[in-house]
């Protein structure tokens, strides 16, 4: 929460290891799970700490999670569709076996300048949909 209300109410979340941040979070799991809710709504969220008696209050939180894991690692992050979390996930499976691939032979790149070229025009074609999600604009 405090990470968004310090972010103009924008966010970002990527982990390539889903149970990394079901450890982070620990005790405060339920808590954010509501956040997680509101945010992909884009609903005012508060919320009240005794420590230092603090409360933080976001009013329109735009927030965004890629989370990479095994399906276990995401059943301790979403044990159940009751509270309603699943339903705001999209989840892409891969059932092919696993071949390692080079970053050279993934992007097509023959060295580290040619990757470096390649995530540069990445950048580009997707810093138009950050500054949308910063100013608050529909993304599509």
């Amino acid at each position: 929460m405090q990470n968004l209300a310090d972010n103009e109410e924008g966010g970002l979340i990527f982990e390539t290891e889903a149970d990394t941040l079901t450890k982070s979070l620990g005790s405060e799991l339920r808590d954010f799970s509501d956040v997680l809710r509101k945010a992909y709504h884009h609903e005012f969220a508060a919320s009240n700490r005794k420590t230092n008696q603090e409360h933080i209050e976001v009013e329109r939180p735009r927030l965004s999670v890629l989370l990479c894991g095994t399906p276990k690692q995401i059943t301790s992050l979403i044990p159940d569709a009751e509270n309603g979390l699943l339903s705001r996930f999209m989840f892409y499976r891969m059932n092919e076996e696993s071949v390692f691939k080079g970053e050279e032979e993934l992007f097509g790149c023959e060295d580290e300048e040619g990757l470096e070229a390649v995530f540069k025009k990445l950048g580009e074609e997707f810093f138009p949909f950050f500054k949308k999600l910063r100013a608050g604009g529909e993304i599509r």
